[in-house]
């Protein structure tokens, strides 16, 4: 079975200098096993959590697709909220869609472009994968307006629950004295996503008429350019807001 999330911790290392221990070691039998039973996604709707759970071992049953017919719905059907979440398969769909949505936003287009680091060259351009710099969570170019929809992109805080997924509404841009953006500000959904935070600015509490408005800065993130990580890989760095556009996300 194939891992969720990435690679298993306990997998031969990607780094050369660690298959040594690795193969001294083994972490597979240094854990313990815990075996999670409580299903949080789907909450207290016990039909469609059974319903997935058959589906994830091939064992729907009929009902079970009956069920799911009855829910196929057109993209344009009135059940269907303006401000409904879309889920897609392909990023080229997403971002098609994700741009023509923000098309039809009439707020003024804010562009924030990626800063990139080399460790030897100056003028570096960054290897690119649907718009993202490599394997980081970053994009070389972040279009937005105020009235988008977000995704945070990376977990900033996770204590103060601002995490990869947070979704939320771009309420504004603060902007340096030169013009460039120094803080994305978002109201996220959930009012616990970045209640810390928003302490810390409560002129912009005011500023936005109470509302939940957290800024978002740039984080600076380190990647190789290697296709196996060695302690002698070429490293660069990527700086930009860790954001992407939410109207529709790629499952």
């Amino acid at each position: 079975m194939e891992p969720p999330l990435g690679r298993r911790i306990f997998s031969e290392p990607q780094n050369s200098d660690f298959h040594e221990y690795f193969d001294k070691f083994s972490l597979w039998h240094n854990f313990s096993s815990i075996n999670l039973i409580q299903n949080h996604r789907q909450g207290k709707n016990k039909t469609y959590a059974d319903l997935l759970n058959r589906m994830r071992i091939d064992e729907m049953t009929d009902e079970d697709f009956k069920l799911l017919k009855s829910r196929v719905r057109d993209i344009d059907h009135e059940d269907i909220p303006d401000d409904a979440l879309f889920v897609m398969c392909t990023n080229k769909e997403v971002d098609k869609i994700n741009q023509d949505k923000l098309n039809k936003n009439p707020n003024e287009q804010v562009t924030m472009n990626a800063i990139h680091i080399h460790d030897t060259k100056k003028e570096f351009q960054p290897p690119l994968k649907y718009g993202k710099v490599k394997n980081t969570p970053l994009v070389n170019e972040l279009h937005l307006k105020i009235g988008a929809r977000v995704i945070l992109t990376y977990n900033v805080d996770v204590v103060d629950s601002l995490a990869n997924g947070c979704m939320g509404t771009v309420l504004d841009f603060i902007k340096f004295p030169n013009g460039k953006v120094r803080y994305v500000v978002v109201e996220f959904d959930n009012p616990e996503y970045g209640k810390e935070r928003i302490k810390q600015f409560p002129e912009l509490q005011k500023k936005y008429n109470g509302k939940l408005a957290c800024p978002i800065e740039k984080i600076e993130f380190p990647y190789s350019l290697s296709k196996r990580e060695t302690s002698h890989s070429f490293t660069a760095k990527v700086i930009q807001f860790p954001l992407c556009l939410g109207e529709f996300i790629i499952i």
